[in-house]
């Protein structure tokens, strides 16, 4: 059996991320390593959910440099 799994905001993780099979991230990821996604995984990119993550945490509500934007490609 298979149980989805559903997250919005914002991942900072500092090595790999794999998103499992039914797994969904809605918002941004900054993966210091390698991101894959299995099949049947999504990563819905949402700037919105991001943006209200951070509001929600009173520590990040000024603003930081966070790095250079980037796309990375889901690996396989």
């Amino acid at each position: 059996m298979t149980v989805d799994s559903h997250f919005r905001g914002w991942v900072w993780v500092g090595g790999a991320l794999t998103l499992e099979r039914g797994a969904t991230l809605g918002g941004l990821a900054d993966v210091g390593g390698r991101l894959t996604a299995a099949p049947g995984a999504r990563l819905e990119v949402d700037v919105c959910a991001a943006g209200s993550a951070l509001e929600a945490t009173h520590v990040l509500r000024r603003p930081r440099r966070v790095g250079p934007a980037t796309w990375p490609l889901l690996h396989r």
